[in-house]
């Protein structure tokens, strides 16, 4: 579960700053699709994921 953690982590605050030489628009879409995912990431996962992160 802790890889799946880090690889979470990972997209969501590293490659951002990867994609800062792409425009505006394309980071706020970056955004859209990862706030998507991880909103369904998060409904998928069991409780006890939930708990630890807590």
């Amino acid at each position: 579960v802790e890889n799946v953690i880090c690889i979470h982590l990972l997209v969501y605050f590293v490659l951002p700053f990867r994609l800062l030489s792409f425009n505006f628009f394309q980071l706020v879409w970056y955004r859209l699709i990862v706030g998507v995912f991880d909103i369904s990431f998060l409904h998928c996962l069991p409780e006890e994921y939930i708990r630890i992160s807590q």
